[in-house]
């Protein structure tokens, strides 16, 4: 049953590689917890001792919140092809996590961390990478599917498939296409038989550089700004941004290609400094010391 649920992910629902790895984890680990190899077994008394089995094992709420969703997600593919299947998830409440704002750079730390990379090949491609990531707030995982044909220089575009397989428009500053075309003449020339090669980013030995090889590319350029750094931390940084910039949430959402509204609000909490420059502007008394009333 796994096996088949983990076949829609991958035809139906066009589930990233990385969604279907961790979903199969998650209820592969459910199922042995419960220690049952038929699902339609178990009840809900048995899935509230999974989560308080996963709170012992010292998971946070929201890492629990992701393992509980996979395990619904696949008690909805069986009721789905047969309606007789109870869904012991039915009814249950996600526990409450704190809100986290997410990690980004301000844009003197962004500016220092695409100066770094240097010169060779990889750091051409690095500096590629990184410049791409920002121009374009992708998912790493839309980034390493990104391929040569998909990407107009001249246009300063490039076509990405996102979550769920759906497709979108993304634009590219100048910097990017500078620093793209001249990875490109350095792959070319090194490598002129990766010219057969689809892939934009490689690897050391001339492969698709994956998502993981990515990770491991744009962390070790985290010195330069002393926090954690992951390309998503470049996700980030390009939404937080342009909403310091004055572009309309809407906006930002298509960018992003997110499906919901809601999840692009997140970053209004990061805008402080817009925020706080316009109530200083627009409200009566922000610029008022309480001597300076009337008597």
């Amino acid at each position: 049953m796994v096996d088949t649920f983990i076949a829609y992910l991958r035809a139906v629902r066009h589930s990233s590689p990385a969604t279907v790895r961790a979903y199969r984890r998650e209820v592969e680990r459910f199922l042995r917890s419960v220690g049952t190899d038929d699902p339609r077994s178990v009840d809900t008394a048995a899935v509230r001792r999974y989560i308080a089995s996963l709170l012992r094992d010292g998971l946070g709420p929201r890492s629990v919140n992701r393992a509980v969703s996979a395990v619904r997600s696949f008690y909805r593919f069986l009721r789905r092809y047969d309606g007789d299947t109870p869904d012991p998830t039915a009814g249950l409440r996600g526990l409450r996590a704190d809100s986290r704002l997410p990690v980004f750079l301000f844009e003197d730390e962004a500016a220092a961390v695409l100066e770094v990379p240097g010169e060779g090949l990889l750091a051409a491609r690095d500096a590629a990478l990184l410049e791409l990531l920002y121009a374009t707030g992708c998912r790493v995982a839309e980034v390493a599917a990104l391929r040569l044909d998909d990407v107009q220089i001249d246009a300063r575009t490039a076509r990405v498939t996102g979550k769920g397989g759906k497709q979108r428009m993304v634009y590219l500053t100048q910097p990017s296409v500078d620093s793209l075309q001249a990875y490109l003449r350095h792959r070319f020339t090194a490598h002129p038989e990766s010219r057969s090669e689809p892939a934009v980013f490689l690897n050391r030995r001339g492969g698709a550089l994956s998502d993981r090889g990515m990770r491991l590319a744009v962390s070790r350029y985290r010195h330069q700004v002393g926090k954690p750094m992951s390309p998503h931390t470049f996700r980030h940084s390009f939404a937080t941004h342009l909403l310091n910039g004055g572009a309309d949430i809407r906006t930002v959402q298509e960018l992003l290609g997110h499906a919901s509204l809601s999840t692009t609000q997140v970053y209004t909490h990061t805008s402080v400094d817009r925020l706080r420059d316009v109530y200083a502007v627009a409200h009566p008394h922000a610029g008022r010391r309480r001597s300076d009333a009337a008597p």
